[in-house]
């Protein structure tokens, strides 16, 4: 933050300058914020994001804003969720899906993906969840639990065949083949999204990948820094 300040000094000289960090983490942060030495007093402020009501940014006209808003202080979180999924559901196709994946991951933050994903699911007309590379993995983790304690009756093993398509009719009905191709093609969509292009090393380890492990490198993104720690051996 000082050699920010300093940088910012050099370009605007006349300017009075005011640094703030907005903290968006999961745990809370008591962090030094100042400079205390022979010569030199220097502080900036933290803002820990939590500490912000979230009607602040839900009166945004910007939707970058208002999904901020899920990181801030909320009363009612079903209520700002399907506020934000509403404005969501406006926008184009692509321009929808990049935002429900931008909420999605900030959502994670705060441990209500889950409750975006219900939320979402309620408004089926609007959202297709198995279209979005976030949720899709969520939804065939879900499928291959109930299938294997046998909680999908007969006729909704039927109607979920119907509906879902692709992949998702693979893995339902045990085609390992192509659901670990959707998702080896899902995965690496996201590692490019995430950290640019994917090295030749990378690919092959997801191409040679078991489904399983494909869907906890999947997890595993929204949280590494590289993609050593993507696919770094867990005990």
């Amino acid at each position: 933050m000082l050699m920010y300040y300093s940088l910012i000094r050099q370009r605007y000289p006349s300017k009075i300058l005011v640094q703030k960090v907005l903290f968006l983490g999961p745990e809370r942060w008591n962090p030094t914020s100042d400079i205390v030495e022979p010569g030199l007093s220097y502080h900036y402020d933290v803002i820990d994001i939590r500490n912000i009501d979230c009607r602040e940014l839900m009166d945004s006209p910007l939707l970058e804003e208002n999904i901020l808003a899920i990181l801030c202080r909320i009363d009612n979180q079903k209520e700002v969720i399907r506020e934000i999924l509403h404005r969501i559901s406006d926008l184009t196709i692509k321009a929808r899906a990049d935002a429900l994946t931008k909420l999605v991951i900030l959502a994670r933050l705060r441990r209500l993906e889950m409750v975006v994903k219900t939320e979402a699911e309620t408004m089926s007309l609007t959202f297709n969840l198995m279209e979005n590379d976030v949720f899709r993995p969520m939804i065939l983790k879900e499928l291959r639990e109930a299938e294997r304690v046998g909680e999908l009756r007969g006729e909704q093993r039927g109607e979920l065949r119907g509906e879902l398509r692709g992949e998702l009719r693979g893995e339902l009905r045990g085609e390992q083949r192509g659901e670990q191709r959707g998702e080896a093609k899902i995965l690496t969509r996201q590692l490019q999204r995430r950290f640019g292009i994917v090295p030749d090393w990378a690919s092959e380890k997801i191409t040679k990948a078991e489904p399983s492990s494909l869907e906890e490198w999947s997890f595993r993104i929204f949280e590494a820094q590289s993609l050593d720690d993507v696919f770094s051996d867990r005990t």
